[in-house]
């Protein structure tokens, strides 16, 4: 498939206004993050912006299209034979092409912890009165602390606890956090590009639902709950839902009036 004018201005386009929004999204990230105060080994800035370049890909897909759309460029294709996903492919490449550079940057030796923040247990500590005194006891790490007039005691309430199950490596965080960086640029531009319309609620509820269970899987990969291979599957179910409407909407409608 050859590339038209049309697609190269349309690449372009889109390539530019994700480049401005991966600059607003830095300025107000270096205007508003305090994690340059954290801890070594904590992530830091070393992450960056990298994990918000599909939303920045996202929304100049929107922006690009918009101009063409209000003028009436993508009905006039329509006219000429052009399939709606073809007149749109030049953004979806583009967003997919700058979303697909992101991964590659966390997939190489990136610090990725900062996206998979461990769980901080409650403190479980209690005071109980004892034959000794006063004890500390934990009932989470099976010990005990009192005083005697010889000192401080450690001991144990019962066996040590099981230890952890094995967490994945750095590499593995990293390449789990790439994968679902590249498939969320994927679903992203793909769900922005659509030909078919969506109310606002509906595109509202939608992005939150993504967005809230995206940071829910990376979070349960932080706590050791599910595989940081599985931060992936909210952009697979949106990808998923963009295809079944776009299915549904290549039907006509029985009931629909011809003219």
């Amino acid at each position: 498939m050859r590339a038209s004018p049309w697609d190269l201005r349309l690449f372009w386009r889109t390539i530019a206004l994700a480049g401005i929004a991966v600059v607003i999204v830095a300025i107000v990230e270096a205007i508003t993050d305090e994690r340059g105060l954290a801890t070594a080994g904590t992530g830091g800035r070393s992450i960056g912006v990298l994990p918000l370049m599909p939303v920045a890909a996202a929304a100049a897909v929107l922006i690009a299209l918009a101009p063409a759309s209000a003028a009436g460029e993508l009905r006039a294709l329509a006219a000429l034979g052009c399939s709606p996903w073809r007149a749109r492919l030049a953004t979806i490449v583009a967003a997919v092409t700058m979303t697909l550079v992101a991964a590659a940057g966390v997939a190489r030796g990136r610090d990725v912890s900062a996206l998979f923040p461990p769980p901080i247990p409650a403190g479980d500590v209690r005071v109980e009165a004892t034959a000794e005194g006063v004890a500390f006891v934990s009932a989470r790490r099976r010990i005990r602390v009192f005083s005697t007039p010889e000192g401080d005691v450690l001991e144990r309430t019962g066996p040590p606890p099981a230890l952890d199950a094995i967490a994945p490596s750095d590499r593995q965080k990293a390449l789990g956090a790439a994968s679902a960086i590249a498939l969320a640029g994927i679903a992203l531009a793909v769900w922005a590009a659509a030909p078919h319309r969506r109310g606002a609620i509906r595109t509202l509820l939608t992005l939150t639902a993504w967005g809230v269970s995206e940071v829910l899987a990376f979070q349960a990969a932080g706590a050791r709950s599910v595989s940081p291979w599985l931060t992936g599957v909210p952009s697979l179910v949106l990808l998923a839902i963009v295809l079944v409407e776009d299915r549904r909407h290549r039907k006509l409608v029985r009931d629909e009036a011809w003219i």
